[in-house]
């Protein structure tokens, strides 16, 4: 679990070191949605959209990136671990 923990740190790290300000062309699609449940853009899934609406506490996009974030280790951590047993 340790392992997860530091995952999830370094793939904050930079976004709490630039103060949240890395976005792409398509975010506000996906936070618009997150936040108002109507769709904006049809071109869009709207997956990411409610994943960003079932973590977003406090009206906070904090919480969604810490959420990618363990997501993502958790992913890696057993990916690593079905990768070692297969060895």
């Amino acid at each position: 679990m340790g392992i997860v923990l530091v995952t999830v740190w370094l793939m904050t790290a930079l976004a709490l070191h630039n103060h949240y300000r890395l976005m792409f062309g398509d975010s506000f699609s996906h936070i618009n949605f997150a936040f108002t449940l109507s769709t904006v853009d049809v071109t869009r899934p709207v997956f990411y959209g409610l994943l960003i609406a079932l973590v977003r506490w406090l009206h906070s996009l904090w919480v969604v990136l810490f959420a990618q974030s363990l997501l993502v280790a958790l992913v890696l951590n057993i990916f690593f671990d079905l990768e070692k047993k297969n060895r």
